[in-house]
């Protein structure tokens, strides 16, 4: 009975940490609207040869903040910079089942220059997987390349090692601060969010 209290107890931490996520938003950022989010279906199809093709397809109706995919369907999502300058952008999975993952390689920002764009899925497309319900990414644009594995991992980093923007993330992650006399202004022309949730049926 004890151990099933306890499962219980870190499934509501560990939803309540997503849920805390979900909700995280700059609305006085100057970079909001800086990133076009394009969602790209794509078809794997098997070649006579034995090879398999990629190919894409863009809906205007999967434009509109929230798309429905069949389970095992494949996607990626494209990026453009339209700053002035660079950003990175790191890719977040708030999965059915509640976890947390980041996608971005080696669980850091992808640099993107002024008014370029970056495919993430290249070469290998996401697949949408179970469980069915609303699949969450959330997606962090920074100005500088910032480590967020500690979002899905618990960490144990010095205070010295967390930028403003950590604290506050680690405050929305947790539910509390590293340390009450630490300031946790996040710097709020630094980074931005948005979000993009898809229908899994």
């Amino acid at each position: 009975e004890m151990e099933a209290v306890e499962r219980l107890t870190s499934a509501l931490k560990k939803k309540a940490r997503r849920d805390n996520l979900k909700r995280l938003y700059n609305a006085s950022s100057p970079l909001n609207n800086k990133i076009k989010l394009t969602v790209i279906r794509s078809t794997i199809i098997e070649l006579p040869n034995g090879n398999k093709e990629v190919r894409d397809e863009t809906r205007v109706e999967d434009q509109l903040g929230s798309c429905i995919f069949d389970l095992n369907e494949n996607f990626r999502l494209k990026f453009e910079n339209t700053s002035d300058q660079v950003l990175y952008v790191t890719l977040i999975s708030l999965g059915t089942g509640g976890g947390i993952n980041i996608l971005s390689p080696g669980k850091l920002g992808v640099r993107i220059n002024a008014h370029t764009d970056f495919t993430a899925g290249v070469p290998q497309p996401f697949v949408m997987l179970p469980p069915k319900g609303i699949e969450t990414y959330k997606i962090i644009i920074t100005t500088s390349q910032t480590d967020f594995s500690f979002l899905e991992q618990e960490g144990a980093k010095n205070l010295g090692d967390y930028t403003p923007l950590d604290l506050l993330l680690e405050q929305a992650n947790t539910g509390r601060r590293k340390d009450t006399g630490q300031s946790a202004d996040p710097g709020l022309e630094n980074w931005t969010a948005m979000q993009l949730s898809f229908e899994i049926r």
